[in-house]
């Protein structure tokens, strides 16, 4: 299992309401900072569990956000 662990990171505090879209990913900024190293946490072996951890506005659902973009392209 891989477990990605944002508690130690500062969130801006800002929260976006989700508008009843909660089975959606939320659209990417453009100004969205990339993470690497992180995405490449996510592409671990195929049956493998992610666990991504952290506060409120620390880029948890961007980044899963990320990731499914990058999935939908493959």
């Amino acid at each position: 299992m891989t477990i990605i662990d944002f508690s130690q990171a500062r969130g801006n505090g800002v929260h976006r309401g989700t508008g009843g879209r909660r089975c959606q990913p939320p659209p990417l900024p453009a100004d969205l900072v990339a993470r690497p190293g992180l995405m490449a946490r996510l592409q671990g072996p195929p049956g493998r569990i992610c666990v991504v951890h952290g506060p409120p506005g620390c880029g948890k659902s961007l980044l899963l956000a990320t990731f499914h973009a990058q999935l939908q392209t493959q």
